[in-house]
């Protein structure tokens, strides 16, 4: 029998007096066996930890600090180095990929954008009676840019335009284009053919009816002494500059707001055209456009000059502009993508008035209503329609 199993026997009471005495004989051994072992640990040196502010301890712990700071640092050099890539690398070749609308020019004034000369000679050449005021660009980055500007006119006064370039693009429809070019059909025959009228013998036209025009002739007749009404004219005939000149000064109570010119011969087209008596921003003080040519009518040499010379002078700023939009591919792409409008579009208009001259055959004309009814009585006069008009030149 084990030992295990005696103990057993003697703690359950079924020992006998034999196994018992045994039993105990072996647990007074067992008591002395531990009393010795717990006096000679008693009597080991303890063990104790070495003093925090030991020398050794101290460099340990400066050196782990040391370097923890120099991680963090590094980490934080690392992140501040990859923000000035992105910033200064990264996003400048991607915004560089599209158009920037807030580009300056290289040499010119810090207040003028290329941006404010692209909208004020487009709005020139396609919007008759309408100026274009100075932009404001904010770039979001991304090739995003956040675009205001206003365009003016006397008869409608003043609208602002918020939009927003998207890598070259401004995603607005058609309805919502920030122009106003000439309304459809205003030149009836002489112009783009794009209304078609049944005739008295029952064939097709694009001539105004008589009675339109008569229509338009009682509206104007009705208008109170001292109103102002803009008004398109075209005629029997193209006119040549130097003509349009002489009917200046045959009429010098009219404000000839803008003349429309032939830029081809099919059978429709965008009407383009200038500004006869005003340029609207000064131009001539920016470098980086004396390429192009005269963009704004010299008011000083135009006083002085003769007609033929003020028929030179209207020629080179007509063509200036058209030279000058037949660059700019990417704001074209960007504001004025409808009706087939693009550079290569003002370059085919440059090279047909280069081969046939500068014809104009209408005019979008400002005056009082009795002028405006004895002009229409020249036999020149194909068509007349009203554009707009006011109670005093003050409104």
């Amino acid at each position: 029998m084990t030992f295990r199993q005696l103990f057993e026997k003697y703690k359950n009471g079924t020992a006998s007096p034999e196994e018992i005495a045994l039993v105990e004989e072996e647990l007074e051994k067992n008591e002395v066996i531990n009393a010795y072992l717990a006096s000679q640990l008693l009597e080991q040196p303890s063990l104790s930890l070495p003093p925090e502010n030991t020398p050794q301890l101290h460099q340990v712990k400066s050196s782990v600090r040391r370097k923890f700071w120099m991680m963090t640092a590094l980490c934080c050099a690392i992140v501040l180095l990859l923000g000035f890539l992105v910033q200064a690398v990264a996003l400048p070749l991607y915004n560089n990929q599209f158009y920037n609308p807030a580009q300056t020019f290289k040499n010119g004034p810090d207040y003028t954008l290329p941006l404010d000369v692209d909208l004020q000679i487009f709005t020139r050449l396609t919007c008759p009676g309408w100026t274009a005021n100075s932009a404001h660009v904010q770039p979001l980055g991304l090739g995003k840019y956040n675009v205001t500007f206003s365009q003016s006119n006397p008869y409608s006064g003043q609208e602002t335009h918020h939009l927003q370039v998207t890598r070259g693009e401004i995603p607005y429809p058609v309805t919502a284009i920030p122009f106003h070019t000439a309304p459809a059909g205003v030149f009836y025959n002489r112009g783009p053919a794009t209304t078609i009228y049944v005739d008295e013998f029952d064939g097709e036209t694009t001539a105004q009816p008589e009675e339109t025009r008569q229509f338009y002739l009682e509206e104007v007749a009705q208008m109170p002494k001292g109103a102002y009404l803009s008004a398109f004219v075209s005629f029997q005939e193209d006119l040549s500059l130097e003509q349009l000149i002489a009917l200046k000064e045959q009429y010098p109570h009219f404000l000839f707001e803008w003349a429309a010119v032939r830029i081809s011969d099919d059978w429709y087209f965008n009407e383009i055209g200038f500004p006869v008596e005003y340029g609207g921003i000064i131009l001539e003080d920016i470098p980086d456009l004396a390429e192009y040519g005269p963009l704004d009518l010299n008011n000083a040499a135009w006083k002085e000059a003769t007609p033929k010379e003020q028929a030179e002078l209207l020629e080179g700023f007509f063509t200036s502009m058209l030279s000058y939009l037949s660059t700019r591919d990417e704001f074209l792409q960007a504001f004025c993508n409808f009706n087939g409008i693009s550079a290569e579009y003002y370059r085919r208009a440059l090279g047909y008035v280069e081969e046939n001259g500068v014809a104009v055959y209408g005019l979008l004309l400002s005056g009082r209503p009795e002028d405006m009814l004895a002009f229409c009585e020249n036999p020149q006069v194909n068509s007349f329609c009203v554009n707009g008009a006011k109670f005093s030149m003050l409104q």
